[in-house]
């Protein structure tokens, strides 16, 4: 809510009450309300129509008009008009009007934040509709074992995308009472121990664990956070790690099963008689399924990226450490030491692995303790991570 003077100006009544043009649009897009009556129930355009300087009520004007408020609705005197059947005061027309633009804002924000989401489901439309038409019949017929593993592949992918999408990727709730972990963190500080304050989210009053983040996407504290991902436009925690890195497995498979499809028919309907044909065959193929050059031309793109993603998460499964770890290890003071000798660079050190590339997966599929600290971590961050146990951090 933006603040009002002791007439109940708003800054934007102000500015138009100086003539001063220029700041209008900087008000507008922070949310000043174009419809504050001040105390003697004046509007920012009548403010604006009083004004000496002739140039800013039509500025004004039309720096609304762009916005999609009613210029009319806006000069409308006080009081709610009432509805006399129902006897009740109904909403005004300004009111109803500001309403009806913070929800297309809302949902513009929301189709924003999906539009990676989309972009994949989409992408596995039109994949699925190209192999039906194209390919289904002969695959089935010809080589029925590579129909049967890319269609369960589909599926497979499909439900672990609803799965990641809706589920809950390990979010800490937000403490109600934050004076309980403020004072457990003061606590620790007067009895001489080493708390790094920046562990106490100051958003949610969420003190973390070591392994804890704040992500400002969701607004949410997430355990053993590892990144946010824009395809399923949720983060990737604790929760749903192992079922976003078998989703990497997936989707690396069922893409490479539809490119291997895709040149077995083309093979089997347009023989290729001679290898140095292959630009000829190939002029022959693009005209005969230009959708199966399409989507090829998509595999180009998107297996790649799978392709890197899910050797990016093997390394970090392998060696217990979660991509935003690898991205900003400089960031937190336990995953670096000060460098030795001529070398004065921060150092990484993983206080997190369990010993071996085979622990460390076992630790990931099946003792779930990723953030516990290693046999190899030092001294002072394992007291760190007792005391913020002991004071009931996550």
């Amino acid at each position: 809510m933006c603040p009002l003077d002791n007439f109940k100006n708003s800054a934007l009544n102000r500015a138009a009450q100086a003539g001063k043009a220029p700041v209008f649009a900087y008000l507008l897009d922070k949310r000043n309300d174009p419809a504050q009556r001040n105390t003697s129930d004046a509007s920012c355009i009548d403010i604006a129509r009083d004004c000496k300087d002739p140039t800013v009520l039509p500025e004004l004007q039309q720096l609304l008009r762009k916005r999609g408020f009613n210029l009319a609705c806006l000069s409308e005197g006080p009081g709610d008009p009432v509805d006399v059947e129902v006897g009740k005061a109904s909403m005004s027309s300004r009111a109803a009007m500001l309403k009806q633009t913070e929800e297309a804002e809302s949902m513009i924000e929301k189709m924003y934040c999906l539009r990676w989401t989309l972009m994949w489901l989409v992408s596995v439309s039109f994949v699925a509709f190209q192999y039906i038409l194209d390919l289904r019949a002969v695959l089935w017929q010809e080589w029925p074992q590579i129909a049967a593993l890319f269609e369960l592949g589909v599926v497979a992918s499909l439900a672990l995308f609803y799965h990641l999408f809706r589920s809950d990727p390990g979010k800490v709730k937000p403490s109600t009472d934050p004076s309980t972990n403020i004072e457990a963190l003061l606590r620790g500080i007067r009895l001489g121990k080493d708390v790094p304050c920046s562990r106490l989210c100051t958003t949610t009053w969420v003190l973390k664990g070591l392994r804890t983040k704040y992500c400002k996407e969701t607004h949410a504290c997430i355990e053993e956070f590892d990144h946010y991902c824009d395809f399923f436009a949720n983060p990737i925690g604790r929760n749903n790690h192992r079922a976003f890195y078998v989703i990497c497995w997936v989707e690396v498979s069922t893409q490479y099963l539809h490119l291997l499809s895709c040149f077995l028919v083309a093979r089997s309907t347009i023989p290729l008689s001679d290898v140095f044909q292959i630009f000829p065959w190939g002029y022959k193929v693009a005209t005969s399924y230009p959708l199966m050059c399409l989507t090829m031309w998509l595999h180009g793109f998107g297996l790649p990226f799978m392709l890197y993603m899910l050797l990016m998460q093997s390394v970090g499964i392998g060696y217990n450490v979660t991509q935003n770890e690898i991205a900003n290890w400089r960031r937190y003071e336990h995953l670096w030491e000060p460098g030795t000798g001529h070398r004065k660079a921060p150092i990484f050190r993983n206080c997190f692995c369990k010993g071996s590339f085979f622990r460390n997966v076992l630790d990931f599929w099946w003792h779930g303790s990723r953030r516990e600290c290693g046999p190899g971590c030092p001294e002072g961050i394992i007291k760190i991570a007792l005391m913020l146990k002991e004071a009931g951090a996550k």
